[in-house]
Parts: structure tokens; sequence; C-alpha cells
């Protein structure tokens, strides 16, 4: 039985929990939910940086990445959440998608520092991150699928996801109708519905 560490409303778990129901490998997961602030023995035991996701294998082997946990799915279970691994165009779709992420938290991060200490410039540095990021993503977004769960489009709708859900006021939808088109279809999926963040 694999053991996943995931927080609730992570994005990044919100990646690895979406692709275990695709792959259909509910039962053969235990998932631990964790505040990693809390510093959970178990959970730093698996990932001394106390991040989730986390992935404790059968066999004890632990991974402590998304990305990383992405890629072992892929190998190990038919490399059914990418489908375009090796496709290099579509490789740097899912590395903007990530970046989109990775700067929607770092801004969320910004914005709960108290006034008085926070850094306005990183903000608006990020909000730019953003807006070009998803602009590149919208002029490629024929390569996006409703019907399928490749490792882009559950990248994309964790980060999209994340972002009404804690960034609200960004009017991504207004300068990304395609994308906002898209991810209204595929949020619908049962693996996108169970792990809405809430």
């Amino acid at each position: 039985m694999m053991i996943l560490y995931s927080a609730p409303r992570s994005p990044y778990a919100r990646k690895v929990r979406m692709a275990l129901l695709e792959l259909d490998l509910g039962e053969r997961v235990e998932i631990r939910s964790v505040n990693p602030f809390d510093n959970q023995p178990d959970h730093l035991a698996t990932n001394p940086l106390a991040r989730v996701p986390a992935l404790q294998l059968p066999d004890g082997t632990r991974l402590c990445d998304s990305r990383l946990i992405l890629d072992y799915l892929d190998e190990t279970f038919a490399a059914a959440t990418d489908p375009g691994h090796r496709d290099w165009a579509q490789r740097n779709r899912i590395v903007l998608a990530e970046g989109v992420m990775d700067a929607a938290c770092g801004l969320v991060s910004e914005e709960r520092r108290p006034r008085e200490v926070r850094h306005e410039a990183a903000a608006w540095r990020l909000e730019d991150v953003l807006s070009r990021a998803l602009l590149a993503l919208e002029a490629s977004s024929q390569a996006l699928s409703a019907e399928l769960a490749g490792r882009l489009e559950i990248t994309l709708c964790c980060t999209l996801g994340y972002m009404d859900f804690r960034l609200s006021a960004i009017a991504w939808r207004a300068i990304c109708p395609t994308l906002a088109d898209w991810f209204g279809s595929f949020s619908q999926r049962p693996s996108a519905q169970r792990t809405a963040p809430r």
C-alpha cells in the first residue's frame, strides 16, 4: 500500500490525487491529510522538506515532490497521466502551467504577510508572470483536451482551480476565454470534482 501525505487545499497535492483517481489507484493508496506546518514525525520522515505531497511506496522508497511523484506514476502505470511525455512543445506547456502554479502560490504567500513587511514589487512581478504565462497557454490552448487527463490538463486544472479559490480578484477568464471554456468542461470530471479545494 502506498501512503500519500496530502493537504486538501494544496494544488501540488491535488495534482497527485487527481492522477491517482484517473489511474483508478484509489484502493492502492492511503491518503493522510497533514498540515505541513505541524511537523508530524511520519510526514517529516517521508519528506524532510515538510512539504506536500509526499509519497511513500510499498518498499519504503520516499518521493517528495509532485513532479517526481507524477513521473513515478507515469512510468509505473503506463504513462496514463502524461500521454505527451515525448512531445517537447507539450512538455514546455506543462512547465508553463507548473510555473503559473508556483507564481500563484508565491502571490498568496506574499498577500498573507503583514502589510508592513509585504514586498509589493515581488507581488507585482508574480502577477506579471501569471498574466504572461496564462496568455502563452491561452495561445496554445488547442493542445488541451477536455476528454483526456494528461499531465498538462491535470496541472492546469489544479492551477486555475487554486487561483479561483485563493486569488479570485484576478480576472484570468477575461484574458483567457478559451482556457476558461476548457476549464469549465474539464473541471466537471469526477477526479476534479472530488479533489476541488473547499
